[in-house]
């Protein structure tokens, strides 16, 4: 009888015990992993942060794009329906569209950028299956060998910080050049 009080006792207090921790490391993820949505013109993505608890992370789309839920993303686009440039089987890839590279993911168009020419990929071309001349990751030693609106960080051409609505301040990045510090838009990265 004594054994049987003591294994109810333990159990009861096992339990919760395992209700507390259920209740605390519940409270404390607003998410699930791997969940997205989209809220109007804002898509967000359930991650993990750096306390190690899901919190949704968002983007606001701003008012010339459009959020798309595909797959198990949230992400902003271009056009609010696929593009027959962009193979949905592939998550992110660029594209030619005449003297325009096209950024694809999940079979939207993400964003355009101007190349004085714009053509497939037949060797070694690193990132990209494009090669976009003069334009966004183009080689170059300064601005005046990118098009007009780039410039020249780390012998690749880039976008100044700002200067697109998908490259908030937040998502700058800084370069020395000539001693100064040059914000641009995400990592520039040569063909």
């Amino acid at each position: 009888m004594a054994h049987r009080v003591e294994r109810v006792a333990l159990t009861a207090a096992l339990g919760m015990l395992l209700v507390g921790l259920v209740s605390c490391s519940s409270s404390a993820d607003e998410c699930v992993a791997g969940d997205a949505r989209c809220d109007g013109t804002v898509a967000s993505v359930c991650m993990t942060n750096a306390d190690h608890q899901l919190r949704w992370f968002a983007d606001d789309c701003g008012p010339s794009r459009f959020c798309v839920h595909a797959g198990h993303n949230a992400f902003c686009v271009v056009d609010s329906t696929p593009s027959p440039l962009c193979p949905p089987s592939l998550s992110e890839i660029d594209a030619c569209d005449g003297a325009t590279m096209i950024g694809c993911q999940e079979g939207y168009v993400v964003g355009r950028f101007p190349c004085k020419s714009c053509t497939p990929c037949t060797s070694t071309c690193g990132f990209s299956p494009v090669v976009c001349e003069s334009g966004l990751g183009a080689k170059c030693s300064t601005d005046t060998d990118c098009l007009s609106g780039y410039i020249c960080i780390n012998s690749a051409c880039a976008l100044p910080c700002g200067s697109v609505p998908w490259c908030p301040v937040q998502y700058c990045s800084s370069s020395s050049v000539s001693g100064t510090l040059v914000p641009y838009c995400g990592t520039a990265i040569t063909q």
